[in-house]
């Protein structure tokens, strides 16, 4: 299992991601960004959520 860092420049693309989607979950944005940078698909319990930061994202719902 790989854990991304929250450097700083990865702090301030969330911040950002946050502020054009209006949702406020750090880690779900965060969640989003990664999967969209590395290509991958997001696996969420919560998919409503992930949708409105990213709505092209992949999704699987668990």
């Amino acid at each position: 299992m790989h854990v991304a860092p929250l450097d700083d420049m990865t702090a301030r693309a969330v911040g950002l991601l946050c502020g054009r989607s209006g949702h406020r979950d750090i880690v779900d944005v965060h969640v989003a960004l990664l999967a969209e940078e590395q290509g991958h698909t997001a696996v969420t319990s919560d998919p409503e959520d992930l949708s409105v930061i990213h709505p092209g994202l992949p999704l699987i719902t668990v």
